[in-house]
Formats: C-alpha cells, sequence, structure tokens
C-alpha cells in the first residue's frame, strides 16, 4: 500500500499507550508536544505512523498530505472520512460533519488504505 500524495510528518510524544493505534486518528493532547488516540469528538491532528508506547515518539502524518488510515467500514474511492470513537476512519454521513481524510482506494472494515489528508466540514448532497 502506498499514499498518492507526500506525507507530511510531525513528532509528538504519546499522551497514552498507542501500540495497538497504528494508523489511526490522533487528537491534541493534554499538552502542546503530547496527541492521544482521537475519539470521534477532539480535535483530530492527523494520523499516527508509528506504534509508540506512553511518552515515546509518535509520528503523525498532518493534513496536506497522504497517509495509511484504517477503516472503521467499508468505503468507496473519493469517500469524505472522518474519525469514529477508536480513531479509525469511517464515511461521512451528516451535513457538517468534520472531513479528515478521503479516501484513494476502496476498502474493507478492518483494512488499511491510503487516504489524503484534508480539514473542512462535510457538505452532503
Amino acid at each position: 500500500m502506498s499514499s498518492y500524495t507526500e506525507p507530511k510528518f510531525k513528532a509528538f510524544y504519546a499522551q497514552t499507550k498507542l501500540l495497538d493505534n497504528q494508523f489511526n486518528f490522533v487528537a491534541f493532547g493534554d499538552a502542546d508536544d503530547k496527541i492521544t488516540l482521537s475519539n470521534g469528538t477532539n480535535n483530530v491532528v492527523g494520523v499516527l505512523m508509528n506504534r509508540p508506547n506512553i511518552n515515546q515518539i509518535a509520528e503523525v502524518a498532518l493534513t496536506g498530505g497522504g497517509a495509511q488510515l484504517r477503516i472503521s467500514s467499508g468505503v468507496a474511492r473519493g469517500d469524505l472520512l472522518t474519525s469514529d470513537t477508536k480513531g479509525q476512519g469511517k464515511k461521512v454521513t451528516v451535513n457538517g460533519e468534520n472531513v479528515y481524510a478521503i479516501a484513494m482506494m476502496s476498502g474493507v472494515e478492518g483494512e488499511v488504505i491510503s487516504v489524503d489528508l484534508v480539514r473542512s466540514q462535510a457538505v452532503i448532497k
């Protein structure tokens, strides 16, 4: 699997154990240099690209670049994606919902797919 857009990375520290959350959305933690797993309602920073333990370096792919993202349900190429409660990507279905990625390939539940990271709000027609 490769990303279609060159990733943009930033290093943070893992506020919590993120060993099992590689390729999931992450959000800002309690301090400027900390990140935590996205819960679907917090401020998403990007996608976790490695498997850090607590207080280890977390490599995060940022908006404006590509990434690999684990999805919690089936998606089609071009679908707009947001975060579910476990930090996995899911298809946007509601107007005004936060959009954090665009699927660059189709996939099924549990797969890791290529995405381009964006930041916008959905307009569903």
